[in-house]
């Protein structure tokens, strides 16, 4: 996505914020978000099922985030919007190169999406520790939107 394309998407609200929802605004450029899941606290990992409005296929998307400036890198680019016009040409080439890089590579039905959630290797995927929520997420919250 250009960056002409994300200034005009994301202008600052009352308080200069340009991504209220966080990763879920850019998720969000990509389709509807079906279901989402926050593991950790000050710092950890983003899961999200989104759905293609137009063609009614399915995504998985992962990001992690930390907790401050420092370490999350929305909550960089969003300060450094509001500096000066150099800081903030590069916070909004960032923005389109992390945007790209979240696109989703791989649109399937909801029963092919869940199959690939209920098989997926999360010990191997980083998130080891966080198997169990996971499981019960994709059971509760993911697995009764995507059969509907």
């Amino acid at each position: 996505m250009s960056v002409e394309k994300l200034q005009a998407q994301f202008t600052p609200d009352c308080w200069g914020d340009h991504f209220p929802e966080g990763y879920g605004s850019i998720v969000r450029l990509y389709g509807e978000v079906v279901a989402q899941l926050m593991l950790g606290e000050y710092q950890g990992d983003m899961l999200y099922v989104i759905r293609d409005q137009s063609t009614g296929l399915f995504a998985y998307l992962h990001t992690g985030y930390g907790s401050c400036s420092g370490c999350d890198q929305i909550q960089s680019i969003d300060m450094r919007l509001g500096w000066d016009v150099k800081e903030s040409t590069e916070a909004w080439q960032e923005l389109a190169e992390f945007v790209e890089e979240l696109r989703p590579t791989q649109w399937m039905s909801g029963l092919d999406l869940l199959a690939w959630l209920r098989e997926h290797d999360w010990q191997g995927d980083w998130m080891s520790g966080e198997t169990p929520e996971i499981m019960k997420w994709i059971e509760d919250e993911v697995a009764p939107k995507l059969t509907a």
